[in-house]
């Protein structure tokens, strides 16, 4: 499922991941499957597909912190990618509500609170399109985490030499322009 992934092959990884919940006998082998299912459906487009991966993903008793994370900000996304604004700003929310009392140092904690910070964001940035008389204060809400998450991105760009991070870091940057002309 990761070589599809980074190969782009979503739909092979759509394939390998059944396959894996098919062989899967714990609880972790099981969100890890339905994690790598949801990212193949994001990959094509089929967001609403996703949706039942992740919520199943995130049923399953005992499965370690980071998985979890991972699970609840990809549950946060398919939901903005879907206009679900109030669900994808909690689920965005329960992630940084999460990380926010500690160090946050793993490489998968920092994605996943810039993500969060990202997905959040955006949210309220498209609130402020459904919302056009509060405009101003939906996209006031949306910069902080925007610029957050910008700088998250060009931070792990840095530190792991990964350009997605920083083509990510970008999209920030975009969507800050978005949100600075509605202020």
């Amino acid at each position: 499922a990761l070589e599809c992934h980074r190969a782009g092959d979503w739909r092979g990884m759509v394939r390998t991941a059944r396959r894996m919940l098919r062989v899967a006998r714990l609880p972790v082998e099981r969100a890890v499957a339905c994690n790598r299912a949801a990212g193949g459906f994001d990959g094509l487009g089929l967001y609403a597909r996703a949706l039942p991966y992740l919520q199943a993903g995130l049923t399953e008793p005992g499965v370690p912190e980071g998985l979890r994370l991972m699970l609840t900000v990809n549950l946060a996304n398919a939901h903005y990618v879907l206009w679900h604004l109030v669900e994808s700003r909690a689920s965005a929310r329960d992630v940084l509500d999460h990380l926010a009392d500690r160090e946050v140092g793993e490489r998968r904690e920092r994605v996943c609170r810039a993500f969060a910070r990202y997905v959040r964001g955006s949210s309220a940035r498209r609130q402020a399109q459904l919302d056009p008389e509060r405009a101003a204060v939906h996209a006031a809400a949306a910069r902080p985490d925007l610029h957050e998450a910008m700088a998250e991105y060009e931070v792990l760009a840095d530190t792991f030499g990964d350009d997605r991070y920083a083509a990510l870091a970008n999209t920030c940057r975009g969507a800050l322009v978005e949100v600075d002309a509605l202020i």
